[in-house]
């Protein structure tokens, strides 16, 4: 039995070698550099940056679909244009469609079970979709991005609807109509934007921040991830979070509900004490701040935390 067991031993050492010897000169003959694992050759082929012109007053309606990175900035002139990079070797296709007032804009890798070494390739050289929009453009915008950035700058949407999977998602000074904006594991960075309606954010794994906000009614979800809200001024504003913290500075709200299972309550408002209806829910904390429902009263304030502290300051 232990000559049984020994050649078993020696047996499985020399298939471990042999295999190791072969994986290595596999991984030679495609140039791979063990020495540096993040080191891909960007010579596979040829790129060539691409652009295609849209005519602006034909499109009412723009959707996206991507899983590189995506980016929409304000244009020089009065066409919508999408740049991007292009490798015939590489087996992806991307598709820019005008018809019916809309343009779609449909990014497709094929990934095989050969073709690994071009992936990775791709997402180092082909790094980004870029859309630029002529200020007059004011049709809505659907964008659904997987394991990628997603950036927009200086744009106006009728409506703005994103949802991310695996990547961040980063808006500044931005004009719409509504916005709804699901990201699953990303941080989320919202700065200077002007909502006529209603801004809903839902967010799984990741921060959240926004800064300089108007918007008739905010919502924003989280499940895990701090939330930061900075000069916001609403109608209503409602922050749910399960795990992390919420702060909030420089708030102008007339009806605000604040919870959270797991974190701290931290929020400055720009109204008297006085002009509150104030509810508290404290299960393992405390609060600064107690119930209360003053005469003439014209706006409400309800916070809860599970296990946290709430702490609120008032215009003096």
């Amino acid at each position: 039995m232990k000559i049984f067991n020994k050649i078993l031993m020696i047996g499985g050492i020399c298939i471990v070698l042999f295999g190791s010897t072969f994986f290595v000169l596999g991984m030679y003959m495609l140039d791979w550099n063990f020495l540096n694992l993040d080191t891909i050759e960007l010579s596979y082929g040829v790129w060539d940056s691409k652009v295609e012109q849209v005519e602006s007053l034909e499109i009412e309606s723009i959707k996206v679909n991507t899983n590189v990175n995506f980016k929409i900035v304000p244009s020089q002139g009065d066409s919508i244009t999408v740049d991007y990079f292009y490798n015939e070797k590489i087996n992806f296709n991307i598709e820019v469609v005008s018809s019916n007032n809309e343009l779609v804009i449909d990014f497709d890798f094929q990934r095989g079970l050969w073709n690994w070494r071009p992936f990775y390739g791709l997402k180092v050289a082909f790094n980004h979709i870029e859309l630029a929009l002529p200020v007059s453009f004011s049709g809505g915008i659907d964008i659904m991005c997987d394991n990628a950035n997603v950036n927009l700058e200086k744009i106006n949407s009728l409506d703005l609807n994103i949802s991310n999977n695996n990547g961040n998602v980063n808006l500044k000074y931005v004009k719409a109509q509504s916005i709804y904006l699901k990201n699953d594991n990303g941080s989320t960075h919202l700065n200077d934007i002007d909502i006529e309606g209603n801004l809903r954010i839902t967010s799984k794994n990741g921060r959240v921040n926004l800064a300089n906000i108007v918007a008739e009614q905010i919502s924003l979800q989280s499940e895990n991830g701090n939330v930061k809200l900075d000069t916001v001024d609403c109608l209503v504003c409602e922050v749910n979070s399960v795990n992390g913290k919420i702060d909030i500075y420089n708030l102008d709200s007339f009806d605000i509900k604040l919870s959270t299972k797991n974190g701290n309550i931290n929020v400055s408002l720009k109204s008297l004490k006085s002009d509150y209806q104030i509810s508290v829910t404290v299960s393992n904390g405390n609060s600064n701040v107690s119930e209360q429902s003053p005469q003439g009263a014209n706006r409400k304030l309800s916070l809860s935390s599970s296990n946290g502290k709430i702490n609120v300051q008032f215009e003096a």
